[in-house]
């Protein structure tokens, strides 16, 4: 994939990788935001978690890997995130290893118009023992029929407390009703967005990887550092929040530690400085609300212009 593409990430430099472990925590798919769920890229991690190498997915989509019990639950779910074009949202689902077993993940996305960024957990329990989704308010998991022979079909966990310090406390969760997609839904406008990967192994967060130019330069901000887009009053702020993201989703797994998303808003500059002008006008910032989230060989931000 060619390195200058804002449409492809930079692939890693391998040494970075001496932390790879079959331990790893989560890694990272892009994928097309179609019925295909093309396979875009692979971070290395995932030849952990699914155990696929990125010639035998290049070829394919992630439907490809959904379990067949959960196909039909799972397609209508995926047209109604296409169709709302969906930011954070989760969901625990099967996904075939390469050695033709099922495993439960736990895939963590953000639809940004064409393409689709999904972080994935290997699950060793239920939702609401995984400190992911006590942050996130569209959980979703397929869960099977009542009786022998019936469709498989996928529920949406909701909150039961409105306190969100008490949620992540209690790890409290009520089963609402099985979700179905009303294709007559009202629509919202979708705010400008786009994603960006980041090298979680620099300190200066080297942009890796932009999804469109909607709100940033894409070819200008490559292989540039991360906080060269930030405002200058909002860096240390920023850099403080990626630094927690690293820790609290570390490269290996651990039990205590599983990882949750960080939502903050912040100025966002036009144009990219290392060393920005003492005057900055209104014209040359964008407010955003940016969610971050870190995998085991990255880190990745979705920005929403506010």
């Amino acid at each position: 994939m060619p390195a200058h593409s804002h449409r492809h990430p930079i692939q890693q430099n391998g040494s970075r990788h001496k932390h790879r472990s079959k331990r790893v925590l989560s890694g990272l798919m892009i994928l097309s935001a179609d019925r295909n769920l093309r396979f875009i890229y692979t971070s290395h991690s995932m030849r952990d978690i699914l155990g696929y190498t990125w010639e035998e997915l290049s070829d394919i989509g992630l439907a490809e890997l959904w379990h067949p019990e959960e196909r039909s639950a799972l397609e209508n779910k995926l047209d109604w995130t296409l169709a709302n074009q969906t930011t954070g949202g989760m969901i625990f689902q099967s996904l075939r290893h390469q050695s033709g077993e099922f495993i439960r993940c736990c895939l963590y996305y953000h639809v940004v118009y064409d393409q689709i960024m999904i972080i994935t957990t290997r699950m060793n329990g239920r939702p609401s023992t995984l400190s992911h989704s006590l942050t996130n308010r569209q959980v979703y998991e397929t869960i099977p029929p009542d009786t022998p022979g019936g469709m498989w079909s996928i529920a949406k966990w909701t909150t039961g407390l409105q306190d969100l310090p008490r949620i992540v406390q209690t790890g409290l969760f009520i089963l609402a009703q099985p979700f179905r997609y009303i294709s007559t839904m009202r629509q919202r406008p979708h705010p400008l967005r786009t994603f960006l990967l980041m090298d979680r192994f620099t300190d200066s967060a080297r942009i890796t990887y932009v999804s469109n130019e909607r709100l940033v330069p894409a070819l200008q901000i490559l292989d540039r550092s991360f906080y060269s887009l930030v405002a200058p009053l909002n860096r240390q702020s920023v850099r403080h929040r990626i630094d927690c993201a690293k820790r609290k989703i570390p490269v290996l797994q651990e039990d205590r530690r599983s990882g949750l998303q960080d939502s903050f808003r912040f100025s966002l500059l036009r144009e990219p400085h290392e060393e920005p002008p003492e005057y900055l006008s209104v014209a040359d910032i964008i407010q955003v609300e940016g969610i971050i989230t870190a995998y085991s060989d990255g880190l990745g931000c979705l920005l929403i212009k506010l």
